[in-house]
């Protein structure tokens, strides 16, 4: 099985290149994030017509989250993250699908900081961490997909020294990801390459040329093959209960920007 996941940044703008990317690299389930779409908006026709079942959780022109799966209607589980009822930025959604627990997410960004951005962010992570722990104590394959915003180690990003004063690298969001891991989840990028793994979190940028007129296989991402040496453009970790792994060693994840 592989499970993708895909910062679409705007889920309209970029139809025909996500279409292409799903019939390239056929994903079982992708999530994708910062879908950039009212709930009304998304193209959904367009995602059955490629064989893709979808779920949802729209805001216009911010955020915005979706799972697809492939061959199959994903079930909705959950919609927005608990803990919060005043938060009405979609940033979460989760679902079943082939047996698995599978969660999008779009986690804050917290720059500027300090301020109410950064303190939104550590919060968002800390409610993410106790639905966390529902879902393990529920006993049942679960990934946790999407953009974190958190660079968990030095290794995860190409230049250290030019994101030290980011919101990303801070101590608190680095811990809080930590925490996360300490209670019993997988961070299965580096599980499947712990030497020389891809990286996380890359702010290379590309003078005069857009991701709108690049082809899949020259965008930089690694789907094809988790051990691909190529620089994901952005942070997209995924998470998975370590049973998932162990169960069934054929499920690959990929993620890419």
């Amino acid at each position: 099985m592989r499970i993708a996941t895909y910062n679409i940044n705007g889920v309209k703008a970029r139809l025909p290149r996500l279409l292409e990317w799903l019939e390239e690299t056929q994903p079982d389930i992708a999530c994708l994030q910062e879908v950039k779409s009212q709930d009304e908006g998304f193209p959904v026709e367009e995602f059955e017509r490629a064989g893709y079942g979808a779920i949802w959780h729209g805001q216009k022109s911010f955020n915005g989250v979706a799972i697809l799966a492939k061959g199959t209607q994903p079930v909705e589980a959950q919609r927005t993250l608990p803990g919060d009822p005043e938060d009405e930025h979609a940033r979460y959604i989760e679902a079943d699908v082939f047996g698995i627990r599978v969660a999008s997410i779009y986690l804050p960004n917290g720059n500027p900081l300090p301020g109410p951005k950064f303190d939104y962010k550590l919060a968002w992570m800390k409610r993410l961490y106790d639905r966390a722990a529902e879902l393990l104590a529920a006993e049942i394959p679960a990934v946790l997909a999407g953009d974190y915003n958190v660079i968990p180690t030095d290794a995860d990003v190409f230049s250290p020294a030019a994101m030290a004063d980011d919101a990303l690298t801070q101590p608190e969001s680095r811990a809080a990801y930590r925490r996360l891991l300490y209670a019993g989840w997988m961070d299965a990028i580096r599980a499947r390459t712990p030497q020389d793994a891809p990286w996380t979190v890359s702010v290379q940028k590309v003078t005069n040329l857009s991701s709108d007129i690049l082809t899949p296989g020259e965008q930089w991402y690694a789907v094809k093959k988790i051990q691909s040496s190529q620089p994901i453009r952005q942070l997209v970790f995924m998470l998975v209960v370590v049973v998932l792994v162990v169960v069934d060693p054929l499920v690959e994840v990929v993620g890419t920007r």
